[in-house]
């Protein structure tokens, strides 16, 4: 692994400019209504604190339900901060790729803080990225998880002790269960995770502090999962209950099995193989 820098007070000056002129710019294009889409979707689910479409997105919609009451107060739409706080998770996640890039490269400060602005820019400026900054949409905040996986991952060697190696090996097994929770596209890191851990030090796996602290860190985000079936009601969630004629079409019946295909994709995957399926289909 490489040797990380020390970072200054002016990394940190640099990286909360970068973010906030990142979010302000985001901020002036941003649209104040309400969205089609995923978007208009998320925007009305999350005030009333219900279930959006599958995975059901819980960390986002719970604190995109408590940021548009929060700004509610003063007079700002649910519809605009939502999309606002989109912005904010583009600017963040900038910010962060500034300090983990500038911590990572080599060289002297100068060139590294050129090098990871120019960097965090690319990824502002990004036509897809920017596009997601500008709406009610879960993937600017899947961005900044990844990035903070990266750096949660980057401070590993830092631990002195096996103590403290085990403490930041919970700290990034937390941050990626975050990240798998609120994307399971997170899943796909896994690899390349497991394999920076082999490189980092090939018997990691037998530090039993690190296991005992980082298991159940890594599983604790998943009891925001329980939010599915708190607020699959018709309460919070009557677009799940749908009036047909004299009677209800349910479209999440709050069952084991309802749930499990619920927070998997499998309730929305009409059209798409299992393995089994896919490799037959090429024979």
């Amino acid at each position: 692994m490489g040797k990380s820098q020390p970072l200054t007070a002016a990394d940190r000056q640099i990286a909360f400019v970068l973010g906030a002129i990142v979010a302000g710019l985001y901020f002036r294009a941003v649209p104040l209504d309400l969205l089609p889409g995923d978007a208009g979707e998320f925007q009305f689910a999350a005030w009333n604190f219900g279930l959006a479409h599958a995975t059901g997105y819980p960390l986002y919609m719970i604190v995109g339900g408590l940021w548009q009451h929060l700004w509610a107060v003063i007079g700002v739409s649910p519809a605009a901060s939502l999309n606002l706080l989109s912005a904010i998770y583009g600017g963040a996640a900038a910010a962060l790729l500034f300090l983990l890039l500038a911590r990572a490269l080599p060289g002297d400060p100068v060139p590294r803080r050129l090098a990871a602005a120019l960097a965090a820019t690319y990824l502002a400026a990004n036509p897809t990225f920017r596009s997601q900054a500008l709406q009610a949409e879960v993937y600017t905040l899947q961005a900044l998880l990844l990035v903070a996986v990266f750096w949660a991952a980057w401070r590993l060697p830092e631990g002195e002790t096996p103590r403290a190696e085990a403490t930041r090996f919970a700290g990034l097994a937390f941050i990626y269960g975050l990240a798998l929770t609120h994307h399971a596209t997170a899943l796909l890191l896994a690899p390349a995770l497991l394999l920076y851990l082999f490189l980092w030090q090939r018997d990691w796996w037998r530090n039993g502090r690190a296991w005992a602290l980082g298991i159940p860190a890594g599983l604790a985000p998943l009891l925001l999962y329980l939010y599915v079936p708190l607020r699959s009601g018709p309460d919070a969630s009557p677009w799940y209950h749908q009036r047909l004629g004299d009677g209800v079409l349910t479209l999440y019946d709050g069952s084991a099995r309802a749930f499990v295909d619920f927070v998997t994709g499998r309730s929305i995957s009409v059209g798409f193989l299992g393995p089994g399926e896919a490799f037959a289909r090429l024979g």
